[in-house]
Parts: structure tokens; sequence; C-alpha cells
């Protein structure tokens, strides 16, 4: 009961705590129902009946508040983490994908031959590239 009140304080606009105490007996209650028919005494489900949408929906859980949680979160906010999670593998350290990171080590040789006095058409030779492209790392 402690353990429920604590997590009912974390939401934004928590429930009275007569309010938690009643829903919690009446959980009790339909629990111990439900085992009264199993053998074994083990709930063959597993767990809660509520799907994670159905805990948002009745607990009112916003998209901010679901930022915080763990496992109560919509679909909308798994994939919103699954993309951000796949943007951070995608990008070196220094924040640039493989071909970026590619471009930018060809653009420091583009600048260090042309340093040494090549012109385009011979960065070009050296680094089998053509011209053109030798002038748009060079811009």
């Amino acid at each position: 009961m402690n353990d429920t009140l604590e997590f009912n304080q974390g939401f934004k606009n928590p429930l009275s705590k007569k309010e938690v105490i009643k829903q919690t007996k009446s959980s009790e209650k339909a629990f111990d129902e439900w085992l009264k028919n199993e053998k074994n005494g083990v709930y063959p489900r597993g767990g809660y009946n509520y799907s994670n949408n159905t805990l948002i929906r009745k607990l009112n859980i916003t998209m901010e508040e679901q930022n915080s949680l763990i496992t109560i979160i919509s679909a909308e906010e798994k994939n919103i983490r699954k993309k951000l999670a796949n943007k951070k593998s995608r990008r070196n350290t220094n924040g640039l994908t493989k071909k970026q990171q590619e471009l930018y080590e060809l653009k420091i040789k583009v600048i260090e031959l042309k340093k040494e006095g090549l012109n385009n058409c011979a960065i070009g030779r050296v680094l089998n590239i053509n011209e053109s492209k030798v002038r748009r790392l060079l811009k």
C-alpha cells in the first residue's frame, strides 16, 4: 500500500489517499477471486489486465509524464525513443554519419593538397575524383 501511495504522489494530479486505498482494495479482492479458481494458486495470465494504453487513459498520463516513465508508455512514445536510439547509433562521436565523415576526411585531404600548391585537376588525379568534386569540396 505504501508503494502504491508513493507511486500515486509522482503524478501531476495524484488521486486522494482515500481513492487510492479504495481502488487498491477492489483490485486485491478481484485478484483473490481469480486465484480461487486456480489449482496451484497462481494467476494464469501472469500480471495485470490493463494494457499500457488503458493505464495511460485511466490515469491521464501525459506525453511529458511518459518521458520519465520506463514501462507505461504509449506506442508513440516507444517509437520516439526507438528513433532517437537509432539516430544516435548511426552517428559517430563527431555527430556525423559514415558518409558525412568520409566527405569531411576527403575535404581535409583536398585542402592539404591545395596548400601544397596543386591545382584542382591535379588534386582530382591524386585522389581519384573529378575536378568538379574538388571545386565543391573547396567551397
